[in-house]
């Protein structure tokens, strides 16, 4: 059986983390690998946009700590607006059935049995109890002496074809810092999840937010963005991109400030070097006459100074295809672009050329959005 998680983990060059892969396989990312319906690097993409958007720390916020709401360039009219509307929203879902009925049978019950007394207020639990509760209550839905992940990969494993999803998605916050979790979706975890997913969805909240409220009585964060990034490798790499949902009541200062933000969690280096109008010119010129491949250095035949190989032993190659050589190139790009000032290659400079067009082309097509080296 192949162990497609050792070859998402292997394109990615890192592990891949024991919650996100359990979503990957309950959302049948996983067996849609399996089936050919899609390939490990679109996987991989998943488990990075995954980890980029969900393991960011989630701490409570202080009234009075600066920047509340996570929101960067944020006026404070701004601050004040989402102050106003977390605390009307934390007040309606207080007040709101499903919640109040939660609270006195599933809490209330599940609290006696492991004598646990909540010492939150209104008979809710402490912060530093949400933890315990949650991992009792997880050991419970598995059962005594078995291991508790592996009876939610077991409901994984079992789940027949189109049948509902056995696990659920149960997210909360301890020590400061948001945890997520697979759990069975008929326990109390399951429960509270589903009911977390409502209230998140209704209110605007985040996910974790959302359980901390039933739970411990917070008031969370009303979200005004929402961001995530998908991740392409490869000569695929410049198609990455950022998506953000926004509210419309943002000015556009605050939402380049969320931009910038986003942008600066998936790639914390200085972001990839624009490049002139002539450069991107000559690759969308050169970029459908050459095959681009990796191979062993020794393979290459010819002139010019031997490419060095990456830690595989491979170095990366751009040659001209169908045909076409770097003359012949050179004298077609001279052709539509000669007229523009400095844009002409003699023939005595054809070295300039072939290397204005392999970097130009490289720096296209890998813009080092990922964290792998460029070619």
């Amino acid at each position: 059986m192949t162990n497609w998680r050792s070859k998402v983990e292997a394109y990615l060059d890192e592990k891949v983390d024991d919650y996100i892969w359990e979503t990957l396989v309950g959302n049948d990312d996983v067996l849609d690998l399996e089936l050919g319906l899609t390939k490990v690097p679109q996987l991989a993409a998943k488990a990075r946009k995954l980890a980029a958007v969900l393991y960011e720390p989630a701490e409570r916020p202080e009234a009075d700590e600066p920047g509340k709401a996570g929101l960067p360039q944020a006026s404070e009219a701004t601050r004040a607006r989402i102050d106003a509307l977390s605390t009307i929203y934390a007040a309606w879902a207080n007040a709101e059935p499903e919640v109040g009925r939660f609270r006195n049978t599933i809490l209330a019950r599940t609290c006696t049995a492991m004598s646990l007394i909540p010492a939150g207020p209104d008979r809710l639990l402490a912060d530093d109890q949400i933890d315990r509760w949650v991992r009792w209550c997880f050991q419970a839905d598995a059962g005594d002496g078995v291991d508790p992940q592996s009876h939610v990969m077991e409901l994984i494993a079992r789940r027949a074809p189109h049948s509902p999803r056995p696990i659920a998605d149960l997210w909360w916050v301890a020590d400061g810092r948001e945890k997520g979790q697979g759990v069975d979706a008929r326990g109390p975890l399951g429960q509270l999840a589903k009911l977390a997913g409502t209230l998140t969805d209704r209110y605007r909240w985040r996910p974790s937010g959302a359980t901390m409220l039933v739970l411990a009585g917070w008031t969370p964060e009303v979200f005004v963005y929402v961001g995530s990034a998908e991740i392409r490798h490869g000569y695929l790499a410049a198609g990455t991109r950022v998506t953000m949902t926004l509210d419309p009541a943002l000015s556009p200062d605050e939402v380049a400030g969320i931009y910038d933000r986003l942008r600066h969690r998936f790639h914390p280096a200085p972001p990839p070097r624009t490049q002139a109008l002539r450069r991107y010119r000559l690759a969308g010129y050169v970029g459908p006459h050459v095959q681009m491949r990796t191979d062993v250095p020794s393979s290459r035949t010819g002139p010019g100074r031997r490419l060095a190989a990456n830690p595989a032993g491979l170095a990366f190659f751009i040659d001209p295809a169908n045909g076409h050589t770097w003359e012949s190139l050179r004298d077609g790009w001279n052709r539509l672009y000669g007229d523009h000032a400095g844009w002409a290659y003699t023939p005595a400079n054809i070295s300039n050329f072939t290397r204005d067009a392999k970097t130009a082309l490289i720096r296209l097509l890998f813009p080092g959005w990922d964290t792998h080296p460029q070619p």
